[in-house]
Formats: structure tokens, C-alpha cells, sequence
């Protein structure tokens, strides 16, 4: 809770210690974003030693795929091994920061707040953190996370974020990392195969939590699709908050970049400038286009002709936007979409949604509602957009 209250210390606070500041950057001839360049130099100004420090590599803290930035581990191992070979006094200990006493003693953790969980899953442990909300609630949240590598912290620590405003509306909530994720034994097996999981949180937050009766999934990208795998065969589950469903195919994916990516292209001044500096190949670009129109036409004409399901039929062998649909169709609970307003992996959903036999007419019914956060990314991840996204999360929760 502490570390959501840490802001930046003024320079008079940092007088006489050394700055190290990592910026991790797109690429060889991006620059350090102008505002902290500033910022960097303002310290500077005010006397401060700021070592700024550049490395290339992926924007891991809000990309979907977990990435590693090899170049930003290399130079921050760097910087901490100067710092041990720097000559100097030993760094002291603060009195109001020295160990514990092993015999301290703890209250009871049935009244903690906030308390880690262990529990079994297909013979292997799960490792979860519990938020109790309020005594005797009959509505709880269970948090899956995303596809790994992932924590059950999630990217930006969105998890705790959301866990904790929900447990401070009441509601018990359990974030949980999957199999072979976190600090869960196992070997993961991705969300298709998510269901034996999610069974398990939600049985150890009732067994934490016996007032629970009721239990809503919240789930984002991958996790949301796990979800509709899994809540229909659980009578629990009476609700699903999904965060940008994951329903990616080839084809939908070229779909997005052909409305998408490639009018923004042709909107840039720098690809014009490209084009006249004579930097854009020409050739290439325009085989790419033609290979993703071809690849968009086909999609469409499989989504058009969609898949017969029988209502007793198995899941498991359905193509995912059909699996989806159907996990979707066979629920008998009330569902959000919660969809961010700029992600290439919403704008995957909307596409295939709007042109797949399977999804149609499946998301105008009245068990179904939608909130867009306009200009948020994938995971959500300035303040202005978590708070939005909570919001539209806790008022659908609460109108039952």
C-alpha cells in the first residue's frame, strides 16, 4: 500500500546522493521523451548528479506479449556493481529500518485485511493473495491474469489496484497465479486449459470467505477468453467483466492493420517524407498490402460461414472465435466488455465480432453491457483510464 503512495522526491530531498535514471527506448535513433529530458535537466540545474542512462528494447510495462529488456538488466547489473565497487563508508542501517525480531508475534490472518493463500489445483499448489472485503458478503471476484510470463500482480500492478478498490467496496476478491505462473507449481499450459484453475480460486475463496454465494470473473486479453471456457459450466458464476477479449486470428489481425494501422500510415507525414527521401521500399510495401487484402478476404468468408455447434457439444475442438462465442452463448449470467479505446487487440474483437456468424446477434441481448475508455491502452495503464475502467467496473457490479 505504501508503494501507492511514492511520488518523485524533490531535488532539495536528494542532495548529496547520486540519480541513476534508466530510460528504455524503442529503438537506436529514438530520443528520451522531451518531458523527462527536461525533468533530467532541471535536476541537473539544481545541483543534483543524474546519471541518465539509455537502453533499447520492448515497453514491457504495458505491452500484452511479457517481454524482457536484455539491454535495460545489462545496464542497470552495471550500474548497481559500480555502486558495491565505489569506495565509500558502509551504508547504516536506519534504527526504524533494522529486522524483526523472529519472535515477533502477528494477529490471527483471519483478521488481516490482505493475506497470501496456497491452495491445490490438478496436484499442484496455486499461490494467491486474498483482499476479504467486507464480513459476510455474498458477492466476491476472482482475478485470473493474462497469458505468461505474468503475475498475479499484474502489468503496472493493475491487479492490486483493482483488487484493492473492490475490496474497499466490500467485495472479497482473490488474485491467483495460473499453473506454472508466479509462484504456482506446474508447468503452464496456456487459457485454453485455464479451467481447472479457475475452479480452484473460486472454491478456495469461498472456503476463505463462506458468505460468498455469488462470484464474478474478471479477466483481461487471454484470461477473459478462458473465462467464457470455464463460467458456464460453474452455476457460482453470475457474472464476467472481460477487459479486450482475446479472439485473435490471422485473419482478424490483418483485418485491424488494413483499417487501422495502414490509414494511419498513409496519414503520416513521415511516411510522405519517406517516400520522397526515397527511404520506403516501394516494392516490398506494396506486396505486403496485397498479401494482407488476400488474407483479410479470406478471414472474411470464414467468419461468414461460421461453425454448427450442438448445444451438448464439447468446446475444446471449436477455432477460438467460435469457442468464444459459444462460451459466451451458453452463459446464463450478465457479462461486461470492458474495451479500451486504443488497442489494436479491442479493435481485433470489434472486427471479428462484427463479420463471424458465431457472434451475431450475441452481444446486442440485455445480459450484455460495454464500456469503452477512450484513449486507454491495452492494460489501462494511466491513472485517468484505471479510474475510469474502475468505475465502469463497480457500477455494473453493484446494479444487480
Amino acid at each position: 500500500q505504501r508503494l501507492d503512495t511514492l511520488v518523485m522526491p524533490d531535488a532539495a530531498d536528494l542532495q548529496g546522493k547520486k540519480l541513476h535514471w534508466f530510460e528504455v527506448l524503442a529503438d537506436a535513433e529514438a530520443v528520451v521523451p522531451r518531458a523527462n529530458a527536461k525533468l533530467v535537466e532541471s535536476l541537473q540545474a539544481q545541483g543534483l548528479a543524474v546519471h541518465l542512462v539509455t537502453a533499447t528494447g520492448p515497453a514491457f510495462w504495458q505491452v500484452h506479449e511479457r517481454d524482457v529488456a536484455p539491454e535495460l538488466i545489462n545496464a542497470t547489473t552495471q550500474s548497481a556493481q559500480a555502486w558495491a565497487d565505489a569506495p565509500g563508508p558502509a551504508l547504516a542501517v536506519p534504527p526504524s529500518q533494522e529486522p524483526q525480531s523472529k519472535s515477533r508475534s502477528y494477529a490471527d490472518p483471519a483478521d488481516w485485511p490482505e493475506c497470501p493463500l496456497a491452495f491445490a489445483c490438478a496436484g499442484q499448489e496455486l499461490s494467491g493473495m486474498l483482499h476479504r472485503g467486507a464480513a459476510g458478503a455474498a458477492v466476491g471476484v476472482v482475478i485470473v491474469v493474462a497469458g505468461g510470463p505474468q503475475y498475479r500482480a499484474g502489468a503496472h500492478r493493475q491487479f492490486v489496484a483493482l483488487a484493492r478498490m473492490l475490496a474497499s467496496h466490500g467485495y472479497p476478491v482473490l488474485r491467483f497465479d495460473l499453473r506454472g505462473m508466479g509462484d504456482s507449481s506446474g508447468e503452464y499450459l496456456g487459457y485454453h486449459h485455464s479451467r481447472p484453475d479457475i475452479r480452484a480460486a473460486v472454491d478456495a475463496l469461498q472456503a476463505q470467505v463462506p458468505s460468498v454465494q455469488r462470484v464474478m470473473l474478471f479477466g483481461e486479453c487471454e484470461s477473459a477468453s478462458g473465462i467464457l471456457f470455464y463460467a458456464y459450466q460453474d452455476r457460482r458464476i453470475h457474472k464476467v467483466a472481460l477487459a479486450n477479449p482475446w479472439v485473435r486470428t490471422e485473419e482478424g489481425r490483418a483485418e485491424v492493420m488494413l483499417k487501422h494501422y495502414y490509414r494511419d500510415r498513409l496519414l503520416s507525414r513521415q511516411f510522405w517524407g519517406d517516400m520522397v527521401r526515397g527511404k520506403l521500399r516501394v516494392g516490398r510495401a506494396v506486396r505486403s498490402f496485397v498479401n494482407l487484402v488476400s488474407t483479410v478476404l479470406k478471414g472474411r468468408k470464414t467468419l461468414r460461414a461460421g461453425v454448427q455447434v450442438a448445444a451438448d457439444d464439447s468446446l475444446d475442438a471449436l477455432p477460438l472465435v467460435a469457442k468464444t462465442a459459444e462460451g459466451l452463448r451458453r452463459f446464463q449470467g450478465h457479462a461486461l466488455l470492458l474495451m479500451s479505446g486504443k488497442d489494436y487487440i479491442a479493435r481485433e474483437f470489434d472486427e471479428v465480432t462484427k463479420g463471424s456468424q458465431a457472434w451475431a446477434g450475441l452481444l446486442s441481448g440485455p445480459r450484455i453491457t460495454r464500456a469503452d475508455i477512450e484513449g486507454a491502452d491495452h492494460t489501462f495503464s494511466r491513472a485517468e483510464w484505471k479510474a475510469q475502467a474502475h468505475q465502469a467496473l463497480r457500477d455494473w457490479l453493484a446494479a444487480d
